[in-house]
């Protein structure tokens, strides 16, 4: 069984720069960007892990992404208010978990009290806090190395 990634979009995944469509296609979200080179991180990431969407898009993230980057399948994703409003990831994640230890969750965005709770719940090895400017090649080194760092010697 593969470790759980869950993947962030906005920042992460994709840049924070203002567009209204892409393709054509009116998009829930004010902006989208695709950072050069996440097609091969999501490639090599999907070889490692069984990828999550933690993310406010929801379906969207699904309807759009992985169809870019050559995955039709759906993954699996939360439903997530709109953040700040609500939805705090990292309760979906615990859930979604329910006790196993071989997870990871990459944010660009995180809360003073999630960094508590996942301190509290022994997890804080399981999240990698991210500039929003990361690039694919440094997020692949940081994946990469959480998951060696991981396997039985």
């Amino acid at each position: 069984m593969k470790p759980i990634l869950f993947l962030d979009v906005d920042g992460v995944l994709v840049g924070l720069q203002a567009l209204n469509t892409l393709r054509g296609r009116e998009l829930r979200l004010p902006y989208l960007q695709l950072k050069p080179l996440m097609g091969s991180f999501f490639q090599e990431a999907r070889a490692h892990f069984d990828i999550v969407w933690a993310t406010a898009w929801g379906e969207e993230a699904n309807g759009l992404l992985p169809a870019l980057w050559g995955f039709p399948v759906p993954l699996p994703q939360f439903s997530l208010p709109a953040i700040p409003v609500g939805g705090d990831k990292l309760d979906e994640i615990l859930a979604y978990t329910k006790g196993r230890k071989d997870w990871l969750w990459i944010d660009d965005s995180v809360w003073p009290d999630q960094v508590r709770r996942l301190q509290e719940a022994g997890c804080t090895g399981n999240f990698i806090h991210v500039s929003s400017a990361v690039e694919a090649e440094i997020l692949l080194d940081m994946t990469l190395q959480w998951l060696d760092e991981r396997r039985p010697t």
